[in-house]
């Protein structure tokens, strides 16, 4: 691996990923193992399990894509501390791709270089797609409502306390669906969110 990357990956582990353990999970793995995949047996930039990441090395041979990685990096180390089972995730893997990409948004230091930006709302997006889509949804909560939201939706995940009907209403009022509807009607408020 190229020692700059390698260099660059340590550094975004021992910064940020003691900042998202103490924000979301104490209990979070205190040690992982990253394996560089250089057969390219998976087909994603990147997947973490338990306290296990693979990243594939295809992509980390090419300078263009380093800050991507980064990026990358900062949305499994997410996964990492949220380690959600499958029984957590049985209908809202949305919400889980979407809070990492939330953490890869907030943390993340180089997003218009790593070719991440925030996407634009558009009508035909719904809450559920995941992913940007649902992160750029939970950025504009957090701006509007306050980050505890974020922080409780995670931990509903994790402790399977989160039920689609009743979870949004008590932590804000309003159905999700609801909310979606007053985002939808405003979605240009998360312009005034600066880049982190």
């Amino acid at each position: 691996m190229n020692s700059a990357v390698q260099y660059r990956l340590s550094e975004l582990y021992f910064n940020i990923y003691p900042r998202l353990v103490n924000r979301f999970n104490p209990s979070a793995p205190h040690s992982i193992s990253i394996y560089i995949d250089g057969d390219r047996h998976y087909p994603f930039w990147g997947r973490a399990v338990n306290s296990k990441m693979i990243i594939s090395a295809h992509r980390l041979r090419n300078p263009q894509f380093y800050s991507r990685y980064y990026d990358i990096f900062l949305h499994e180390l997410a996964h990492l501390v949220q380690q959600y089972t499958t029984q957590n995730l049985a209908d809202v893997e949305w919400l889980g791709e979407g809070l990492a990409d939330y953490v890869r948004y907030t943390y993340g230091s180089d997003n218009l270089n790593a070719d991440w930006p925030m996407i634009e709302y558009r009508h035909t997006q719904n809450y559920n797609d995941g992913y940007k889509v649902t992160a750029r949804f939970l950025i504009w909560l957090d701006y509007k409502y306050n980050s505890s939201v974020i922080d409780k939706l995670d931990q509903g995940l994790r402790d399977v306390t989160y039920k689609q009907n009743t979870t949004w209403k008590e932590l804000t009022g309003k159905s999700v669906e609801d909310l979606w509807k007053d985002y939808s009607q405003n979605p240009d408020i998360i312009h005034h969110i600066p880049w982190i």
